[in-house]
This record gives structure tokens, C-alpha cells and sequence, in this order.
């Protein structure tokens, strides 16, 4: 059975004595070395809030000061008064514009010569696969005729899928068509 070793056998030997110690001395020079540079970085965090506070004290002492200057400079000056600009107001839409009389009944009109002002009025009725152009005549209250027979020139009077700023003077025929009446435009003016 082998020897159990002791306190006395677990000695270290003389010769790693000396190498224990300069691993020891260069562990505390490093701990000191780092002691210096937490000092360092002390020094240097102090300077910064000081410099800081004292550029916070500088900028509120000079913005009191521009306030004091600015209030009592508006109070030695005369009082000049400036221009108003009043923006214009809307003109109020009136009825001019009533279609009613072709609207209401316009078989009273089938196939008769007819003028009148209107605003005009595209539409696109359908669906993204099957889609159909639509032009009408609007007045004031809402009320619309359908137009039929516009040439390509007419057409760019129309807003796309909207209804104009402008009145017109539509002249043109109240034909029946298959969904109703339609007024077969020979006309389109600028009112």
C-alpha cells in the first residue's frame, strides 16, 4: 500500500520558490497599475461634470440676460402697427346651376333641342375587369343627366372620376336610351 503523503512532503521545492514570488510581484504591480488608471479615469469623469455644470450656468445666465435685453427694448420702442392681409372669402355658391326642369321629367323633352349649365361629372361604374366610362351633366342640388355622344376633345373637360370646378353650357338632344335618357351632347362650353 503506497505512503500517504503529508504536510511536510507537499512543501514546494526551493527552486520554484523564487518563481512563485515574481508571479506574486507582477500580479500586485498589475493591481496597481490598474488602481492608477481608475484614478485616471476619476480625474477625467470630475473634469467633465465640472465643465458641464459650468457651461449649464453660462448658457441660463446668457439666456436670462437676452430675455431682460429683449423685454425692456419692446418696451422703449414706439408700437408700429403692421398690414393685416384679410385672405379673400369664398364666394357662396348660388342655385344658378338647376337642371331640374330636364331632370325631373325629361320625357316632357324626348328628342327636342335643349341648353342649360351644368357641372360635369366622370364616373367609372363596374368592376377592375369590366369598367364603363360614364359622363353626366350636375347642378347644384345633386341632380344629374347622362351624356351621351362626346367627342374626345369634350372628354378632357371632364375630371377623371370626379366633378368640375367650372359650369358649363351643355347644349345637346334628350334622347331615350336603354337605361333611361341620355342628353346627346352637340356642345360644350365654358360658362
Amino acid at each position: 500500500m503506497p505512503k500517504r503523503k503529508t504536510q511536510a512532503d507537499l512543501k514546494p521545492i526551493p527552486a520554484t520558490q523564487p518563481v512563485i514570488q515574481d508571479v506574486v510581484d507582477k500580479q500586485r504591480a498589475a493591481e496597481e497599475e490598474m488602481e492608477k488608471s481608475h484614478g485616471t479615469w476619476r480625474i477625467v469623469l470630475i473634469s467633465v461634470i465640472l465643465v458641464g455644470i459650468a457651461f449649464g450656468i453660462f448658457v441660463v445666465s446668457n439666456f436670462a440676460l437676452t430675455a431682460k435685453e429683449s423685454a425692456n427694448s419692446t418696451l422703449n420702442e414706439p408700437v408700429v402697427p403692421q398690414p393685416v392681409q384679410i385672405a379673400p372669402v369664398p364666394a357662396i355658391k348660388q342655385n344658378i346651376v338647376d337642371i331640374s326642369t330636364y331632370a325631373a321629367d325629361p320625357s316632357l323633352y324626348l328628342n327636342k333641342q335643349v341648353s342649360f349649365l351644368s357641372y360635369l361629372k366622370h364616373e367609372i361604374r363596374g368592376n377592375e375587369n369590366n369598367s364603363v366610362n360614364s359622363y353626366f351633366a350636375l347642378d347644384d342640388a345633386g341632380r344629374k343627366l347622362e351624356l351621351s355622344s362626346i367627342s374626345a376633345d369634350e372628354r378632357m373637360h371632364f375630371p377623371y372620376n370626379s366633378t368640375s370646378n367650372t359650369v358649363y353650357n351643355v347644349t345637346g338632344v334628350i334622347r331615350k336610351t336603354a337605361k333611361g335618357y341620355a342628353v346627346t351632347v352637340a356642345s360644350l362650353a365654358v360658362q
